[in-house]
C-alpha cells in the first residue's frame, strides 16, 4: 500500500489531514490497481504537487499546475495556464488527476481539459467530489 503526506495540511489542520489522508491513499491504490501502473509508467498529473510524489516509487511524472512546483530527476513541472495541453498525442501512459476538474470555469473548459486529457493518453484517471460524500474537502467542513 502506498503512503503519501502533504506536509502544509497536515501542520494546519491535523483533524482534516487526518481524514483526507485515510481517504486520499485509499483512492491512490485504487488508482495503482485499476490502472496497472508501475515505477516506469510515463504519468501525467494534472494539477499535481511535488510533495504528492516526492517519496512514492515512480521514475517518469510530468506534473501539469497552475501553481510551480519542485522538479528532481524523476519529476518534471510545468506551468500551465489553461488551454491545450503542451504536450503530442499519446506521450503518457496514463494521466491522474485528482479534484482539479470542479475547478475549471464553464462546462466548455471542463470539456476542452476532458479532451485534452483523452488527447494525451489513453488511459486516464480523473477523480471529482462526490455531492454525497460525508466531508467537504474544500470548505474543511463535515455534511456541508
Amino acid at each position: 500500500m502506498k503512503k503519501f503526506q502533504t506536509a502544509d495540511v497536515k501542520k494546519k489542520y491535523l483533524v482534516y489531514y487526518k481524514i483526507a489522508n485515510y481517504y486520499r491513499n485509499k483512492r491512490f491504490n485504487f488508482f495503482l490497481k485499476v490502472m496497472n501502473v508501475n515505477k516506469n509508467s510515463r504519468i501525467l498529473d494534472v494539477g499535481g504537487t511535488f510533495d504528492f510524489w516526492e517519496d512514492l516509487d515512480f521514475e517518469n511524472v510530468t506534473l501539469l499546475n497552475i501553481i510551480p512546483q519542485k522538479s528532481n530527476f524523476k519529476i518534471k513541472a510545468i506551468i500551465y495556464g489553461g488551454g491545450c495541453f503542451p504536450f503530442d498525442d499519446f506521450e503518457f501512459d496514463v494521466v491522474f488527476s485528482n479534484s482539479v476538474i470542479e475547478h475549471l470555469g464553464d462546462f466548455l473548459d471542463q470539456k476542452l481539459f476532458a479532451t485534452e486529457v483523452q488527447r494525451v493518453s489513453k488511459r486516464y484517471f480523473l477523480q471529482t467530489p462526490s455531492f454525497w460524500f460525508p466531508y467537504e474537502p474544500h470548505a474543511i467542513m463535515p455534511f456541508f
